[in-house]
C-alpha cells in the first residue's frame, strides 16, 4: 500500500513538471470604487436679498469614494505547476481618479454680490506587489481564477483653494501629500483566455481588491497667499502633520515639531474589468 502511494505521487509529480509552463502578462484596466466611504462633505450656501425679501439656502452632502479607482497598468509573470494550478506575481500601477470636497456660500444683494470658496481636491497614485495562486479549469482556452494578497506604499496628493471677495479678494492654495505606511489586504480574478497566436493569448478579466491605507504623515509642499509664496514662514507645525495612534493631550504646542492626529484609514477597493496579453515561454502553450 506504501508502495502504490509513493508511486501515484511520483507519477502526479513528474506529470506536474512534464506540463509545467512559466509565463509573462501585461495589461491595463479601469477601477470603480469598491465599499466606498466618505471622503469629506460638498457645502452649498447662499443669501439673495432683493427689496426686504431674504431668501437663504443651504445643502450639505457626503462625499464618498475610495483612492482605489482609476487607471491601472499591470506586468507579471507566473508558473503553472499543471494546466490546473500555478502561481503569479504581479506589480501594478495606479493613476487615481480626482476627487473634491468644498464649501462654498454666494452672497448678491441689490449693490454687491460676492463669494465664499474653499475647494479640496485628492487623488491617489501608487506601485502595488500581488501574489497570487492561480486555478483554471484546464484545457487550451479555459476559465480561471486568481487569488492572494495586495501590499503597496501608495500616496495621496491634496490641492486646496481658498477664494473671498465679500469684502475685498483675499486668495490662497496649498498643495500637500499624505504618504508612510504600507496598505495591504485581499485580491482576487476571474477571467478567460484566448489564443490568438502561437504561445500568446488575451486575457478579459474581472477583478476585486478590497484593501484601505493608514498614512503615517501629511506634509504641506506649497502654500500661497494672495499671490505670494508664503512657504517659508511656516512653521513645522504648520508644514506636517503625524498620524498616530494616542494623543497626549496635556502636552504643550511645540511649533517646532509636527502637529499629532488620530491614525485613520483611507478607502482603496475598487472593482476593475481588465485586458491583456499573456505569453507563454517555451513551446507549449498554456
Amino acid at each position: 500500500m506504501k508502495k502504490l502511494i509513493l508511486t501515484t505521487l511520483g507519477i502526479v509529480l513528474f506529470s506536474s513538471l512534464v506540463s509545467a509552463q512559466p509565463y509573462i502578462r501585461t495589461g491595463l484596466g479601469y477601477a470603480l470604487p469598491l465599499a466606498s466611504e466618505s471622503i469629506g462633505e460638498e457645502t452649498i450656501e447662499s443669501d439673495v436679498f432683493n427689496g426686504n425679501t431674504n431668501t437663504s439656502t443651504s445643502t450639505t452632502k457626503n462625499v464618498n469614494a475610495s483612492y482605489g479607482a482609476g487607471f491601472t497598468f499591470n506586468i507579471g509573470a507566473g508558473y503553472m505547476f499543471s494546466e490546473y494550478l500555478g502561481i503569479d506575481v504581479a506589480v501594478s500601477y495606479l493613476v487615481g481618479k480626482k476627487h473634491e470636497t468644498s464649501n462654498i456660500y454666494t452672497y448678491k444683494d441689490n449693490n454687491i454680490s460676492g463669494k465664499d470658496e474653499y475647494i479640496s481636491t485628492t487623488r491617489s497614485n501608487g506601485i502595488f506587489i500581488t501574489p497570487s495562486l492561480v486555478i483554471t479549469s484546464g484545457g487550451a482556452n479555459a476559465p480561471y481564477g486568481r487569488f492572494g494578497i495586495i501590499t503597496g506604499s501608495p500616496k495621496i496628493m491634496e490641492d486646496n483653494s481658498y477664494y473671498y471677495d465679500l469684502d475685498g479678494t483675499s486668495t490662497s492654495s496649498s498643495e500637500a501629500k499624505y504618504k508612510g505606511g504600507l496598505a495591504m489586504g485581499f485580491q482576487g480574478a476571474v477571467g478567460m483566455k484566448w489564443t490568438i497566436a502561437d504561445n500568446i493569448k488575451l486575457y478579459t478579466e474581472l477583478n476585486f481588491i478590497s484593501m484601505s491605507y493608514s498614512p503615517k504623515k501629511r506634509i504641506l509642499t506649497e502654500f500661497i497667499n494672495n499671490g505670494q509664496d508664503n512657504f517659508g514662514q511656516l512653521s513645522v507645525y504648520a508644514k506636517e502633520t503625524e498620524y498616530v495612534k494616542t494623543i497626549d493631550n496635556t502636552e504643550m504646542i511645540d511649533t517646532t515639531q509636527p502637529r499629532q492626529e488620530l491614525r485613520d484609514s483611507k478607502p482603496f477597493s475598487s472593482v476593475s474589468f481588465q485586458v491583456g496579453i499573456v505569453y507563454s515561454i517555451g513551446e507549449k502553450s498554456m
